[in-house]
């Protein structure tokens, strides 16, 4: 049986048709029709602070007239009563070493660390509600766009894994208890005092082997070839702490830990015999020290900023 012959009109239209069918065809196969990003936004991959949050003081009697000025009131931040501005001090000022009150120093120098590793933490929680979006979206089937590829495979490269390895991810890509942190930040730095706390904003006593980006010990051995590592930020010290409990194998016991449940800094602290040359007795230390100064409470602390990624969209 004959087909009836098409209008002008109407083979124009079934070309028309026909063609776009094929450069849909030929679009997918060649990769150029992309899946749609599951993300809205992409966070960091390290700490943003806005000029507005940013705090420069010379001397701990103007950082805490700061913080005063903004109503950061300590105690009623660990009852569970207010929350923590958003103020993070760039450099650390001279001065903490001639503070004759011991406990308006560390209550000086908890109010200055809490909200550095609060925004540190908040980089990380916005990361891994990312990633486990995006591992979501795998499992169901679906495609990950290029830039969401990308992202994770930078923020595998920043936890030092591979992208495909999901579950050492997860584990990695997490907060750190605000109690344990300060802590060791308080003990590494006899609470503000040391050379490293006020020559180079090292707060954790990180090593490094490039002397130049480093201070050394000034009773070294001659052997000794490691330096404390040096930063521009204070912010930059709390971050380099987080990521080294949080990719380093001497913590792969603490990471364990945190996975299965324990979030707490007093929990994990039994985790952190290879922190110091201490062994054992530095957990004892920790827990000591946390309980002595009443830290603990600091591990349910928020800024009053509380999206996650708003740091990053006002940069």
């Amino acid at each position: 049986m004959l087909l009836p012959s098409l209008s002008p009109q109407e083979r124009i239209f079934t070309w028309g048709a026909a063609a776009a069918v094929a450069v849909i065809m030929v679009a997918v196969l060649v990769g150029r029709i992309a899946p749609p990003d599951h993300l809205a936004e992409f966070p960091p991959l390290v700490p943003l602070t806005s000029s507005d949050h940013r705090l420069i003081v010379g001397s701990p009697e103007n950082l805490a007239r700061a913080f005063d000025k903004a109503g950061y009131d300590l105690a009623a931040v660990r009852a569970g009563k207010d929350t923590v501005p958003l103020l993070l001090l760039q450099k650390w000022p001279e001065g903490f070493q001639d503070m004759e009150q011991a406990k308006e120093k560390k209550a000086l120098f908890v109010r200055t660390l809490l909200p550095l590793i609060l925004q540190v933490n908040q980089t990380i929680s916005a990361q891994r509600a990312a990633l486990r979006k995006l591992l979501k979206a795998k499992r169901s089937g679906q495609d990950l766009s290029h830039r969401e590829q990308t992202w994770l495979e930078r923020l595998a490269a920043l936890y030092r894994t591979k992208p495909d390895q999901n579950s050492v991810l997860l584990v990695r890509v997490a907060p750190i208890p605000p109690s344990l942190a300060i802590t060791q930040a308080a003990i590494e730095t006899g609470w503000g005092t040391s050379r490293f706390a006020r020559a180079g904003n090292a707060m954790f006593g990180q090593w490094t082997y490039d002397t130049k980006k480093g201070l050394r010990p000034l009773r070294a051995h001659a052997d000794t070839r490691h330096a404390v590592k040096v930063y521009d930020q204070l912010v930059e010290s709390a971050w380099d702490y987080a990521r080294n409990l949080n990719t380093n194998p001497a913590y792969k016991a603490l990471r364990l830990a945190r996975a299965a449940g324990i979030r707490t800094g007093h929990g994990l602290a039994g985790k952190l015999d290879r922190y110091s040359e201490q062994g054992p007795a530095y957990a004892t230390l920790i827990r000591n020290v946390m309980a002595q100064n009443s830290l603990a409470g600091l591990d349910k602390a928020k800024f009053a900023l509380t999206d996650p990624t708003a740091l990053s969209r006002r940069n």
